[in-house]
């Protein structure tokens, strides 16, 4: 066995949470040691909350960088190497900011839990619930899992986050793009998932959020160009984005913007919530700050575009070429 209560450092990278991210910081202060952020350009409010809790006092770092391009497996594989090398991890809790671990099969004691894992085992998978956006819900609560109480009733969702063993940050391991997977350079290190311990994921907290991430996250494969493209990155945001583009008025049509999940088979289970009260958190509302958001990532990446454009010769003088490139459209 290992340690009774080994080191865990959970890793997140972040883009305009500030609706949830205080919470989300809150919880998992209590199962974690220390949380480390990646930061890849936020323009609401995200950094300045981080920035109050840890002047509160909690254990976090964070990081920044705002390159407007999809290189996710760089970027786990580094916070994994990153909570080895500068926090001693034992091991490495990769987390989105809408998923929250659900405490009640470890009674609140993820280190402990973790300490009682076989020396052999390498990796948990950890599966989710996900909880849905009623139209019931208190809008004035602003902690999202004490406000989303209901999810789907199934046993076991394919998609799964890991924590891994932070002595393989040494070892040439690898984290996949969506951190469901830790490989080996002699392939996937096996999963334990013979266990309670799930996540509760509030992927969908308003029309307006699911829209700017759904845009947001398949512009970024868009801009990372052919070879992240035919790797399907972005299948799961490409519906979304292609109604925005294509035919918004059809997001009120089909229940987009007021959905009420009557198919959906949805159970009353609240997570169990370990953070307390939110001091920095505040209502915005979800289509202005869409807007606002979508509007600021658009200028990242012209500016991203523009820097290419400056900095490289070639690069110009492709961009000058296709200006001649004129197609008789009829």
């Amino acid at each position: 066995m290992t340690n009774a209560r080994p080191k865990a450092v959970a890793v997140t990278r972040i883009l305009n949470e500030d609706d949830i991210v205080e919470a989300f910081v809150r919880h998992h202060a209590v199962l974690v040691d220390h949380h480390l952020f990646l930061d890849n350009g936020s323009t609401d409010r995200t950094l300045e909350i981080l920035k109050s809790l840890q002047d509160e006092g909690l254990e976090i770092t964070v990081c920044q960088n705002r390159t407007p391009f999809f290189t996710e497996v760089s970027y786990n594989t580094s916070l994994f190497r990153q909570a080895r090398a500068m926090f001693s991890a034992e091991w490495v809790v990769f987390l989105d900011t809408d998923e929250f671990i659900d405490p009640r099969p470890i009674s609140g004691d993820l280190r402990g839990w973790l300490g009682g894992m076989p020396n052999a085992l390498n990796c948990v998978s950890l599966s989710s619930f996900t909880y849905f956006d009623l139209p019931d819900d208190d809008p004035a609560q602003l902690v999202v899992p004490l406000r989303m109480r209901s999810r789907e009733r199934l046993t076991k969702q394919p998609i799964a986050k890991v924590i891994v063993r932070a002595a393989l940050a040494e070892k040439g391991v690898t984290i996949d793009a969506g951190q469901h997977q830790a490989i080996h350079p002699d392939g996937p290190i096996e999963r334990f998932s013979d266990h309670e311990v799930s996540l509760g994921h509030f992927y969908r907290r308003s029309a307006g959020q699911a829209i700017s991430k759904a845009v947001m996250g398949h512009l970024k494969v868009l801009a990372a160009g052919q070879q992240e493209r035919d790797k399907n990155r972005s299948t799961h945001y490409r519906h979304v984005f292609n109604l925005a583009r294509d035919s918004p008025e059809n997001l009120s049509s089909i229940g987009f913007l007021t959905p009420t999940y009557t198919s959906e088979d949805l159970v009353l289970d609240p997570l169990p919530y370990l953070g307390g009260s939110l001091r920095y958190t505040r209502y915005d509302d979800p289509f202005y700050k869409a807007v606002r958001v979508l509007v600021a990532y658009a200028e990242q990446l012209a500016e991203n575009h523009g820097r290419f454009i400056d900095t490289n010769l070639g690069v110009r003088l492709q961009a000058e070429q296709s200006t001649a490139a004129w197609t008789i459209l009829f």
